[in-house]
């Protein structure tokens, strides 16, 4: 199993989340420090930013998940900067707790000249 941060579309309550459905919520409200979110259109897209913070939720996916989720994101393992979005490791701070989650996290791996930022790190 694998825990994965999500702070866009994957969501719940947006378009993509039905590929993360069934897998078990960790928590609703947490939080990624050292990130900004960019509008990408209609999705954002999280590039490093060492004076924001990132808001979304935590979720626990199975193997198939995680690749189908890989697939979306445009994510190859085996050539890791080559797609729209790498996959990270991050520390996700549960909001209101002292809770943290070590997890999986996309970023965007293209420029954001000229992409607004998300002020306040909320989709």
């Amino acid at each position: 199993m694998h825990k994965l941060f999500v702070y866009g579309t994957l969501k719940e309550g947006y378009g993509n989340h039905h590929y993360i459905k069934g897998s078990k919520q960790l928590s609703k409200t947490a939080s990624v420090e050292g990130y900004g979110m960019h509008r990408l259109g209609g999705f954002p897209g999280a590039v490093a930013d060492q004076n924001s913070e990132i808001y979304g939720e935590v979720y626990e996916i199975d193997d198939a998940t995680l690749k189908d989720c890989d697939g979306l994101e445009g994510y190859r393992p085996d050539k890791p900067d080559y797609g729209l979005y790498n996959r990270i490791v991050v520390d996700a701070l549960v909001v209101d707790d002292v809770e943290s989650h070590r997890c999986f996290m996309y970023t965007y791996n293209g420029s954001i000249a000229g992409r607004p930022k998300v002020e306040g790190g909320k989709w």
